[in-house]
C-alpha cells in the first residue's frame, strides 16, 4: 500500500485527537528497538524532494513535543523535541481509540496514548 491521501486523512485524525496528550512511541526496525515517551503537541506530513540522509524518506511524519527516548538501564531525552518517522511503501496501518499503528517497508510503528 503506497502512501495516499485517505491513509493519511485516516492517521492525521487519529493523531489529532492524541494532540495535548503523552504517548509512547514504539519503532521495530531490523535489530532495533525504541521505546520513547512523548507530549505530543503538534505533528506535521513532510515531503521531502531528496532526502538528506538515508533515515527520512520522501515522506515524514513528525511528531513534535518533549520527550525522552527509554531503555532498559534508563531514560535520556529526545535530542530534539521531534521525532520522525518514515511513512514509504506503508503496507498496512490500524487506528483505533488512542492508538496509531503503521507497518512500513522500513519498521513497524505504534503510537499509544498514555491515558
Amino acid at each position: 500500500m503506497s502512501v495516499d491521501l485517505e491513509t493519511l486523512e485516516t492517521i492525521t485524525s487519529a493523531l489529532d485527537r492524541l494532540k495535548g496528550n503523552g504517548v509512547i512511541i514504539t519503532k521495530d526496525e531490523i535489530d532495533d528497538r525504541d521505546k520513547t515517551s512523548m507530549q505530543l503537541e503538534s505533528f506535521a506530513l513532510e515531503n521531502y524532494e531528496r532526502p538528506v540522509d538515508d533515515y527520512l524518506s520522501v515522506t515524514t511524519l513528525q511528531l513534535a513535543g518533549g520527550g525522552e527516548t527509554i531503555t532498559d538501564e534508563n531514560s535520556e531525552p529526545l535530542p530534539y523535541s521531534s521525532y520522525d518517522i518514515p511513512l514509504e511503501d506503508i503496507q498496512s496501518f490500524n487506528v483505533t481509540d488512542g492508538q496509531v499503528y503503521l507497518k512500513t517497508s522500513r519498521g513497524e510503528y505504534t503510537i499509544s496514548s498514555l491515558q
